[in-house]
């Protein structure tokens, strides 16, 4: 990678050839915090599925 800087109005800019690049190295290097989430999905898809059929409910009740 190469660096090069140039003065433009006084101040400084650097510009880099190549940027960083994610690989299958840096993946496995991530740190594994334990997290699993999954539940959370199925509790919102749940609450949202119940939601929808309480106001189903309420608009057929209201047109009976």
């Amino acid at each position: 990678m190469g660096t090069s800087s140039s003065s433009a109005a006084g101040g400084a800019v650097a510009t880099t050839s190549g940027g960083p690049k994610a690989t299958t190295q840096n993946a496995e290097e991530l740190a594994y915090t334990g997290f699993d989430g999954g539940w959370l999905i199925a509790l919102g898809a749940a609450l949202v599925l119940g939601g929808a059929a309480l106001v189903f409910v309420v608009r057929a009740r209201r047109k009976a």
